[in-house]
């Protein structure tokens, strides 16, 4: 995971590139650097959120996650991708 100091420099910004069978994600967070510790890299996780199309590539912006196998989110009919880190 990347985490970016944004322009303004009171915003941090959470970068990560997800892949599963068929494509890859740019998943986004803002000022949640602490997430960098819930992701280990070969973990498979499912990402709960609206995809956007921007500049080309898929992108999920502030999406919940669960470590695939464990159910903690409790949120119903998102879109939802399951892939690798």
């Amino acid at each position: 995971m990347q985490i970016v100091t944004a322009k303004n420099r009171k915003m941090k910004i959470c970068k990560m590139i997800v892949r599963d069978d068929t494509d890859s994600c740019e998943v986004v967070w803002y000022n949640q650097p602490y997430l960098k510790q819930n992701f280990k890299m070969g973990e498979e996780y499912n990402f709960f959120g609206k995809i956007s199309k921007r500049s080309g590539h898929i992108e999920m912006i502030s999406p919940v996650f669960d470590k695939e196998g464990i159910k903690n989110n409790t949120r119903k009919n998102h879109t939802y991708i399951s892939a690798n880190i």
